[in-house]
């Protein structure tokens, strides 16, 4: 089971950097959303920046962040800094 993408601290806290290091990096081990523990493997998604960036986007603005963005240079620098 994977964390809700809707009504969650997880985006409302606007975390792009985790979120971006999520996405690109993969993620795993316990983490906690909403006061729900899960406890899974996230994996990378091999995809370039201006894929992920739109894909981010799309999600921002799907579950209630319309204007927010993702931009590729934004993925670049995430990438960039593991």
């Amino acid at each position: 089971e994977f964390p809700p993408l809707t009504q969650t601290i997880l985006i409302d806290e606007h975390n792009k950097k985790a979120i971006l290091s999520a996405v690109v990096n993969g993620l795993s081990g316990p983490i906690t959303v909403n006061n729900q523990e899960y406890d899974g493997v996230i994996p990378a998604m091999h995809m370039t920046d201006k894929e992920i960036a739109l894909v981010l986007s799309y999600v921002y603005s799907v579950w209630g962040h319309p204007g927010d963005t993702v931009t590729a240079e934004e993925v670049k620098q995430v990438r960039n800094a593991k």
